[in-house]
């Protein structure tokens, strides 16, 4: 996912990810939604862009969680209960 556009929104409420998940330098033009997503690796969304709103409810990530340089265009930011 690294370098990409997501057009629209983006549902990956309920992901599961066996390893990392790597959206650095990502433009989501819609919503980004986590909420209750599994992450067994790492969650890098370094310099990633999110155009909507961010919601990572009950978000679980098994490595690191790295935010760097992400932006927001839209508020609300929604990020509650992360489990790592």
């Amino acid at each position: 996912m690294h370098g990409s556009v997501m057009a629209g929104d983006f549902d990956g409420s309920g992901l599961r990810s066996e390893s990392d998940l790597l959206p650095r330098n990502a433009t989501f033009k819609g919503k980004l939604s986590l909420n209750g997503a599994k992450v067994r690796g790492n969650l890098e969304m370094d310099g990633a862009t999110v155009n909507g709103e961010l919601e990572a409810g009950s978000l679980h990530v098994g490595g690191d969680l790295n935010m760097r340089k992400t932006e927001t265009q839209k508020s609300p930011v929604k990020i509650s209960e992360v489990v790592a």
